[in-house]
């Protein structure tokens, strides 16, 4: 998967402040990816098929300036999860939450997954990821679970 979208990912042109749409769903979930956690993003959206949820894959490509893109998808009432492979504390996700309440927009639909305030060992990239939560299947997993929670209540 990871060359698939390899070039699409990181060849075009950096625009300040603007975002790359990798994958277009169908469903109200779009993830936004910052960095190389575009990957996991990817892999949890090929996962998330079997369940019949289509999500939208954002690589964010820029913690600053937040692309206005983003916001808009907030207010379209999508459900939006960013996931960064770094703590969250003044990350891609708390400028993302930050640029959306100056917006007005509900951020009762935004997840933020990264590294919490923990010490991560030494081990393999993929052990990493897994440990703190940020793998694809995580990544499923938070998904499933808000979209069945947003479904429920119709947010």
């Amino acid at each position: 998967m990871k060359d698939e979208y390899y070039l699409e990912a990181f060849s075009q042109p950096f625009e300040s402040g603007k975002s790359i749409t990798l994958r277009n769903g169908t469903s109200n979930v779009v993830i936004a990816a910052y960095g190389s956690m575009i990957f996991e993003a990817l892999k949890a959206a090929k996962m998330l098929e079997a369940d019949n949820i289509d999500v939208t894959v954002i690589n964010a490509r820029f913690a600053k300036p937040i692309d206005d893109k983003i916001i808009s998808l907030i207010n379209a009432d999508s459900i939006l999860v960013t996931v960064e492979d770094h703590y969250t504390a003044c990350g891609f996700g708390a400028a993302v939450m930050e640029a959306a309440v100056k917006a007005g927009a509900n951020t009762e639909k935004v997840k933020i997954l990264g590294v919490e305030d923990i010490y991560v060992t030494v081990d393999s990239r993929e052990k990493q990821l897994e440990s703190t939560k940020i793998d694809a299947k995580s990544i499923e997993k938070t998904i499933k679970e808000l979209y069945k929670i947003t479904r429920f209540l119709q947010i």
